[in-house]
């Protein structure tokens, strides 16, 4: 346990951290994707029947972008992670959950995976932001004890 979170490191590497990169990077390219081509993704919202498709498709590659690089670099990762584990809930309510397309069933699948994965991240988020004070006076107390 380092600063009350569990590191595993298997042949001297940083899982978790390594992990948590991997994570942002899928949003990060995600938000690329969207620079390079917003009229398909405003396409798709307006498909869905969202208004402002435009402003909207900006919208979301302005958070994906922040919230990406908030897990990237692990500042406020857990606030990063949880906008992104939203907004994945959102676009999977919104775009499949038509169970008459056989192509919704692995986007679902998938993006349920992605869903538990910010899951982790969170879980993982050592920063006082993120935790009770009540929680972090509790792992300073069971590091004092574990000292002696």
């Amino acid at each position: 346990m380092k600063n009350g979170t569990c590191v595993c490191r298997c042949w001297g590497l940083n899982w978790a951290q390594i992990g948590r990169v991997i994570m942002g990077l899928f949003f990060l390219v995600l938000a690329v994707e969207k620079i390079m081509n917003p009229a398909k993704s405003a396409e798709q919202l307006a498909a869905a029947g969202i208004p402002g498709e435009m402003i909207v498709t900006w919208i979301v590659i302005i958070f994906l972008v922040v919230m990406s690089l908030k897990v990237i670099f692990n500042r406020m990762a857990c606030w990063g992670a949880a906008g992104l584990a939203i907004f994945i809930l959102l676009v999977t309510l919104v775009f499949h959950l038509d169970f008459s397309n056989p192509n919704n069933m692995p986007h679902l699948l998938k993006n349920i995976a992605i869903f538990g994965g910010l899951l982790v991240v969170m879980a993982s988020c050592n920063s006082k932001l993120c935790r009770g004070k009540k929680e972090e006076n509790n792992h300073e107390h069971k590091h004092e004890n574990h000292s002696h």
